[in-house]
């Protein structure tokens, strides 16, 4: 796919994260048994189903395992470290001050827009150097 891309009359720079896309969605659909191409099936793929919240007017974006926008948010505040502590330089109040900020403001939005999407990963060959899609 990267390469019909690039062998064309434009002849864009190449790119190793096209490369690397590429490679993710052709092992993301097919795997390769006794030397043939093999489509995964339904389940495989529905494994590392996620949903991508957005808001455009915010400029919001989550990949989340949860299903709503409202889980999604309580995660991601739950995670956040907003506490106040005595020992925190002026950098650390600062970040949390913002983070306070922001969550006041997300809390405002009752909904966001939402899309499956698939969580996908990779490993690194350390023979080869290569990336190869985890599909465990």
């Amino acid at each position: 796919m990267a390469y019909a891309h690039y062998e064309g009359k434009h002849n864009p720079p190449r790119k190793a994260f096209d490369f690397y896309t590429a490679i993710a969605l052709v092992s993301f659909l097919c795997y390769e048994e006794d030397g043939k191409r093999v489509p995964h099936s339904g389940m495989m793929a529905e494994r590392n189903v996620r949903k991508l919240f957005f808001c455009e007017e915010y400029g919001l974006t989550f990949v989340s395992k949860d299903h709503t926008w409202d889980t999604t948010l309580e995660r991601y505040i739950s995670n956040i470290d907003t506490v106040e502590d005595p020992s925190d330089d002026q950098f650390t109040r600062t970040k949390k001050e913002y983070f306070l900020k922001e969550i006041h403001i997300m809390k405002t939005i009752p909904f966001l827009q939402s899309l499956k999407v698939y969580d996908l990963n990779f490993n690194l060959n350390t023979e080869t150097k290569k990336l190869d899609l985890d599909l465990s």
